[in-house]
């Protein structure tokens, strides 16, 4: 499967010129239509900014009113606008059956022109920008299981839109490649302006294989329910209004503070590749969905539009970092329903965490690590001596096993202790299966594995604390 993400600003003021692109040429005012032919991607998405509303209010004298639609007007207004210069771009060219693959994203950003003015947060485009490709990518990972090639167009890129797309692209890469092959592609033409050079070669400047990676940070002082804070870029007398807004709004997200602590452990698990805990601790996607969706639809209803020398776009809330964190949580919870078919579960099958063992194909140490323990437990049922139809500990297993070999002067001596003390160094060091803090059955074949409950605090409490840290 092949994705296409070209990053634009002001393609108004693009000219023709001759692009070449491998051993084809053509003449257009944009790299898309050469691209289409040549890559023949089933996708493609172009990330514009709602500053375009700039030509659009200069040309046309385009009004808008602040009422509850202002703003989505304005995205429709610069996407229809979009997608008209696309088929234009793409009407002399045998690439027109491509245009309804192609989706307009229209982003927030900041910047101030003749007869607009847009104030905010240049990081609120990063995160609508994630938000909206780990969708993308979601939807990607249900549909397919082929290779995933992805180009990445930054010839028409500007400003900071064109580092912060290249970023969240790579970012997200690193969490599907725990679950697809992808490759990176990276293109960008000869430059143009301040060049009479009207022959423009598109150059492939980065081609790599995206290892997997979990770059994932938490914020203890956004982690209280302030996935939303008020905008510095405003007048100090309009941020204490906002701000009441806000927490008015947010006021049903406060009491999500448990269930994003699940969703932190389940991060944990997955950065400390613990199979049993990414299991348990499987965030609902449908609640973490809607949460996030919330997010996005309080943003958005908190960007005012007025007049004074310019129109003026104005973001009110800023997405704070601990909402890419949660977007990191739901993409890979996502892919792993879809691709392992695993649902949140008490108790997990061992061949379940047998299967998860390929998420970490590319970390030797934890594949093995993961292996190791997972085998050293069947081995341990299997010379087991106790029924096992229902839970045991699995340090009384493996005490039956071994105390055969072993002489003791009382009876009391024999007795098998029970515990539940949570060591750090050995949960980690045995991939999360060690014997004082899970339990085991038997069920036919197969063989059934569950935290204890008396160790399931002291577990969170270890996974919180190993996951690093981000600055604000």
């Amino acid at each position: 499967m092949k994705l296409l993400i070209e990053v634009w600003g002001n393609y108004h003021a693009w000219k023709e010129v001759a692009y070449t692109y491998g051993n084809k040429t053509i003449i257009s005012s944009t790299t898309l239509p050469l691209l289409l032919d040549s890559i023949k991607p089933d996708t493609s998405i172009i990330i514009v900014a709602d500053t375009l509303l700039e030509e659009e209010i200069a040309k046309n004298k385009i009004t808008f009113d602040n009422n509850n639609n202002a703003y989505d007007s304005i995205c429709s207004t610069v996407r229809d606008r979009t997608q008209q210069f696309i088929n234009r771009s793409l009407a002399n060219f045998e690439v027109k059956d491509f245009a309804n693959s192609i989706s307009v994203l229209v982003t927030p950003a900041v910047g101030t022109f003749s007869h607009t003015r847009f104030n905010g947060n240049p990081h609120n485009f990063f995160s609508y920008l994630y938000y909206s490709l780990a969708k993308t990518a979601a939807t990607i990972a249900q549909k397919t299981h082929e290779p995933l090639e992805i180009y990445v167009d930054i010839t028409h890129g500007i400003n900071y839109m064109t580092m912060m797309t290249y970023r969240a692209i790579k970012d997200i890469c690193s969490v599907l490649a725990y679950f697809l092959d992808i490759t990176f592609i990276v293109l960008n033409s000869d430059p143009y302006v301040g060049s009479e050079n009207k022959n423009l070669n598109i150059n492939q400047i980065e081609k790599t294989k995206i290892k997997p990676q979990f770059n994932f940070f938490k914020y203890p002082q956004f982690d209280n329910g302030r996935w939303l804070k008020v905008t510095h870029n405003m007048p100090n007398e309009k941020k204490a209004q906002v701000n009441a807004t806000l927490q008015e709004q947010l006021k049903e997200c406060f009491t999500l503070t448990s269930f994003v602590d699940q969703c932190y452990c389940f991060a944990s698990a997955v950065y400390n590749a613990l199979p049993l805990f990414l299991v348990y601790f499987l965030p609902d996607i449908k609640m973490l969905t809607e949460t996030i969706d919330n997010f996005v639809n309080i943003f958005f209803d908190n960007i005012s539009i007025y007049h004074d020398d310019k129109l003026t776009v104005q973001q009110q809330a800023d997405f704070t970092p601990s909402f890419v964190s949660l977007l990191q949580i739901l993409l890979f919870a996502q892919c792993c329903k879809y691709k392992y078919n695993i649902e949140k579960q008490d108790q997990c099958n061992i061949s379940t965490l047998h299967n998860l063992i390929k998420l970490y194909s590319s970390f030797s140490a934890f594949k093995s690590r993961i292996y190791r323990e997972l085998s050293k437990i069947g081995e341990a049922i299997q010379q087991s001596s106790l029924p096992l139809s229902t839970y045991e500990d699995y340090g009384k297993i493996l005490y039956e096993k071994n105390k055969k070999c072993e002489t003791s002067d009382t009876e009391e001596e024999k007795k098998y202790k029970p515990s539940d003390t949570v060591d750090e160094r050995n949960l980690f060091a045995h991939a999360g299966l060690t014997y004082n803090n899970i339990q085991i059955k038997r069920e036919g074949d197969a063989i059934f594995i569950k935290p204890k409950k008396e160790s399931i605090d002291d577990i969170k409490k270890v996974l919180q604390n190993n996951i690093p840290t981000g600055l604000e």
